[in-house]
């Protein structure tokens, strides 16, 4: 057992969106860049019932909502896109995938995405939609900044980064 430490270079927390089923290619993906932090729900629903026999409720769980939140400073190529590529998460970026209600696949990686000797990496896997842009900037905070969030569309998965 131990603590997931990202302090290090080679162990940063990362958020990859890519293309949905391309397996998260360099040529269909955007690694995001300049987060600030990444929150990442798992939440089961629940249906509460009582009886007349018991003095207290019930409890069943019922279907999750899971989502992503994350807050980076913008990047050009990285919210609009790069205008260039094939790629449609990466022509268009975080703002064309949000307007254009893409589906994107996605992976979170805790402690890096590369390997690391005597480390195990490991990473969150899902498919959802970008949502919740909401880019801002002030006197105190000269830097575009946003908000993202991935609404999750079905399951999300655990893995190991491949060595």
């Amino acid at each position: 057992m131990g603590v997931i430490n990202v302090s290090s270079s080679d162990q940063e927390a990362t958020v990859v969106i890519s293309d949905k089923g391309t397996a998260y290619g360099a040529a269909t993906s955007l690694t995001l860049l300049n987060l600030n932090d990444i929150s990442l729900t798992n939440t089961q629903g629940t249906f509460r019932y009582q009886t007349l026999d018991s003095q207290s409720e019930a409890v069943v769980t019922t279907v999750a909502t899971n989502s992503v939140a994350l807050n980076l400073v913008i990047d050009t190529d990285q919210f609009f896109g790069d205008g260039a590529n094939a790629s449609p998460i990466v022509n268009k970026g975080l703002f064309g995938t949000s307007n254009d209600k893409t589906e994107v696949d996605f992976r979170i990686y805790f402690n890096g995405d590369t390997d690391v000797v005597g480390v195990t990496q490991k990473h969150i896997d899902g498919t959802g939609f970008i949502t919740g842009l909401t880019p801002a900037v002030n006197p105190g905070s000269p830097l575009w900044v946003t908000p993202v969030t991935i609404e999750v569309n079905g399951e999300l998965t655990e893995g190991t980064v491949d060595v």
